[in-house]
């Protein structure tokens, strides 16, 4: 079965955050996703790395000079936060907070 290419790099994520789910869907037949052989041919064609990008920490270190106080402590949003529907209150909470896992 060919895959696309978003849906296979969804599926790694999925198998590396919940490899025990992961098996779960696909022996079940919950959804049809890609084997763990397929995901592991698939991710060692890949090309990754662990560098930092440069230009992005020097213009993070650029902004950060000019932030006013009271914006120098906020931080990203957390991984499993969906930004399109994440809205903050006149309290500073953020609201519609989708729990992921």
């Amino acid at each position: 079965m060919i895959f696309q290419h978003e849906w296979i790099l969804e599926c790694i994520v999925m198998h590396m955050k919940s490899p025990c789910l992961y098996e779960h869907i696909r022996k079940h037949n919950i959804m049809v996703v890609p084997s763990p052989s397929c995901l592991r041919a698939y991710a060692q064609k890949c090309r990754s790395g662990s560098d930092f990008n440069d230009e992005v920490l020097t213009t993070i270190a650029e902004k950060a000079t000019t932030v006013d106080p009271y914006h120098q402590h906020d931080s990203t949003f957390v991984k499993e936060m969906k930004h399109e529907n994440a809205t903050v209150n006149s309290k500073g909470q953020v609201d519609d907070f989708v729990d992921l896992g």
